[in-house]
This record gives structure tokens, C-alpha cells and sequence, in this order.
């Protein structure tokens, strides 16, 4: 496999330009990500001078006009920062790629801290949506929060509510309670992700390496949605070791999950 690092020469947030592989995982499992498999500058490459990208798994390949007419839609999922008290800022390589004009919409667990990390989340993406962790200082946040992005329904809360912490059978019962497709949730500051009942739940973990009251070994995280249609792909970006790990998953929204919302 191609050296990761070069990730960073990508076009911030350019990544999730790229054909995934559906993935089939069984109900109430981790979803596990495929490892991307051909070096992902070359693909951004590939799309910004008109050609088709070689490489792909099984020797597909993609339109670059094809894929720029549709509609690429990303949210990104961010949460447990707890600045300044546990992390004087987010991580240098994450500031690179979060740059203003990439991204649609915003949400955020929570843990937030302090005013000038939601400025700086504003700046990045006007359509900031953000539920209240225990530390936050700002009251008006609220528990829980729904939305609809294209076809899919999310749900937002920062899971601190949660008994036992991260449990899924709670999760999904706060998922049923909301009626969404998509849960989105934080405070135990790892980044999970598992289908379940027709539906996803995600943790993006902790965007700053934050530690928590589970752990003091966190790896800095955050998640980037691509929604497309009844699809959306999910990104995980992970600092290990000082560079950026990027895992993706795939769901597909089925015609019975459709009708039921």
C-alpha cells in the first residue's frame, strides 16, 4: 500500500471523491473500513485534469465528468474538543484540511468548552448544528437535535446521557425515540461506527486527542459524511503516530428504512 503521508498533499477535504466498495456488515457489529487501496492524491489527480482514474479494485474505473455533476454533499462530524482544559488546540494537520467553502453542514457532540471554538466552527461551515456536552459553557445548546440532509434524517446528542456510556442498545433506543436514519454521538472520545436496526450510529471521537474519563489513550478523530442519494460514505480521519489514517465506510439507506421515515 502507497505511503499515507502523501494524504496530506490532497486539496483540503478533497478525499471523498473516490468509488467505495459496498460493504455488507451483520446487524449489531462494528462496521469495519476497507482500506484504501491506491494512493488517494493520485485520484484527486486524476479528477482535476479530466481523465479517468486507473486503479480502483477489480479494475474499475470512473468518469471524472460523471462524478462532478453530481451533487456532493459533506457534513462533517466533530465533537469532544474540550479546549482549552484538556488540548490547547486542534491538531495542525487537522487545521489544514478544515478549510472554509468545503463543507455544507456541521455537526457537533458537544464539549466544545469555550465561545471561540464555535466561532471557529462557524467560520468553517455557516450550518452549525451542535448539542450540549457537560462542559459547555454555552446553555442555549441543546440536548438533542434532528436534521435532514438530502434523503437521510440525523440525530445529534452528546451522549453523556447515555447509561451505560456508548452502550448501543441504549443508542439505538435514543435513535427509535428520534426516528432517524443517522445517530450521531460523542463523550467516549473513541470513534466507533455499527449498523444497526436498518440504521448507523457514529462516534467521531475526539477531534483534539482529548482524554476522557474511560481513557487517557486517544487518538484525535473526526468524521466526514459524504451524502449522496440513499448513500452516503462515511470518512474516518485518525491521527496516529503524527500522520492522518483515513478509513471509509459505505451505507446504503434500503427501501424499507425509506418508507419508514
Amino acid at each position: 500500500m502507497a505511503n499515507k503521508s502523501k494524504l496530506l498533499d490532497c486539496p483540503a477535504l478533497a478525499l471523498p471523491c473516490l468509488l467505495v466498495s459496498v460493504l455488507l456488515v451483520k446487524p449489531n457489529r462494528p462496521l469495519v473500513a476497507p482500506k484504501p487501496d491506491f494512493p488517494l492524491h493520485q485520484a484527486i489527480s486524476g479528477y482535476a485534469t479530466g481523465s479517468e482514474e486507473k486503479g480502483f479494485r477489480g479494475g474499475i474505473r470512473r468518469s471524472t465528468v460523471d462524478f462532478l455533476q453530481r451533487r456532493m454533499v459533506l457534513v462533517l462530524a466533530i465533537g469532544d474538543l474540550h479546549i482549552p482544559h484538556r488540548a490547547a488546540d486542534l491538531p495542525l494537520k487537522f487545521k489544514s484540511m478544515l478549510v472554509p467553502g468545503k463543507i455544507q453542514h456541521i455537526l457537533c457532540t458537544g464539549n466544545l468548552c469555550i465561545k471561540e471554538v464555535h466561532e471557529y466552527l462557524k467560520s468553517l461551515c455557516p450550518d452549525l448544528h451542535i448539542t450540549r456536552g457537560e462542559y459547555d459553557e454555552d446553555a442555549r445548546y441543546p440536548e438533542n437535535k434532528t436534521l435532514t440532509i438530502g434523503q437521510f434524517k440525523l440525530g445529534l446528542c452528546h451522549g453523556h446521557q447515555i447509561v451505560p456510556w456508548g452502550d448501543l442498545d441504549s443508542l439505538a433506543m435514543l435513535q427509535r425515540q428520534l426516528d432517524v436514519d443517522i445517530l450521531v454521538t460523542g463523550h467516549t472520545h473513541q470513534f466507533k461506527a455499527y449498523k444497526h436496526e436498518g440504521g448507523v450510529v457514529i462516534n467521531p471521537g475526539s477531534a483534539t486527542g482529548a482524554y476522557s474519563s474511560i481513557t487517557y489513550d486517544v487518538n484525535p478523530s473526526f468524521v466526514l459524511m459524504d451524502i449522496d442519494g440513499l448513500r452516503v460514505v462515511v470518512y474516518v480521519y485518525e491521527l496516529i503516530d503524527g500522520e492522518v489514517k483515513v478509513d471509509k465506510i459505505d451505507f446504503k439507506k434500503t427501501a424499507a428504512t425509506q418508507s419508514a421515515h
